[in-house]
């Protein structure tokens, strides 16, 4: 009998993921260049759709070598509220941003559930 202790595993979410592979394969990075890291569409594109925590930051430090230490600084500048789905909706509608620091602490496993976060 196969144990089902400590199978969990932390994740992101896919869209995350492509975007920020897109923006280096944007940049130039050859596919090949990622070393293997590169995300296929095996999720497809449902909304909830997660790859391995690992495999993203795999991802993040192939992009760093291929391109500048800087890359997370580069696609956060050119990334907008509407890049997070649902949880850049809430955030957006919230009332103050009071409720919008809250909603996304809330809401943040949508992105990933790799982190935890709090506010002090």
């Amino acid at each position: 009998m196969r144990s089902l202790a400590n199978t969990w595993a932390p994740t992101i979410a896919a869209s995350n993921a492509r975007r920020v592979q897109r923006f280096g394969l944007s940049r130039g990075v050859e596919p090949s260049r990622l070393g293997g890291v590169a995300l296929q569409r095996d999720a497809g594109d449902r909304p909830d759709a997660r790859v391995p925590a690992g495999r993203m930051f795999a991802l993040w430090a192939q992009l760093a070598v291929a391109l500048d230490r800087t890359v997370s600084i580069q696609v956060a500048e050119r990334s907008t509220l509407e890049d997070l789905q649902l949880l850049g909706f809430t955030l957006t509608t919230a009332p103050t941003v009071e409720e919008g620091l809250a909603a996304f602490l809330r809401f943040s496993p949508l992105l990933s559930d790799a982190f935890g976060w709090s506010l002090s």
